[in-house]
């Protein structure tokens, strides 16, 4: 696998996990995207150290 199909793969299920984020009481999350932004940028900067692309 690719840097590349990591990092789209990495996308997709964040964007899924994301997507419909709530509290314990229901609501949405607010601000689901702003986190779901931070899991993405640390979880690419993992994969891309791994893949020797520091």
């Amino acid at each position: 696998m690719t840097l590349d199909v990591a990092l789209v793969r990495l996308k997709d299920r964040i964007v899924h996990l994301y997507k419909e984020m709530r509290w314990d009481d229901g609501t949405l999350v607010e601000d689901r995207a702003e986190r779901g932004e931070k899991a993405f940028m640390a979880g690419a900067k993992r994969l891309a150290y791994f893949a020797g692309d520091k």
